[in-house]
């Protein structure tokens, strides 16, 4: 009984053609993970204020 080369390969190419997808989704959602907490980041940053007109700047 003579087995035929394509049907494994068609089984093989569909195994590595999901892997493949997972593995992008899977990164897709890491890097968003990462993104979204890297861009929210603490929420003790402090604001930039504006310099008081009445106090004047130190110069050495």
């Amino acid at each position: 009984m003579n087995i035929s080369n394509t049907t494994e390969a068609a089984c093989d190419i569909g195994f590595f053609r999901t892997t493949g997808i997972a593995l992008a989704a899977l990164t897709a959602i890491a890097g968003s993970i990462t993104l979204t907490l890297t861009l929210q980041g603490d929420d003790n940053t402090p604001q930039i204020g504006l310099a008081d007109a009445a106090q004047p700047v130190a110069t050495d």
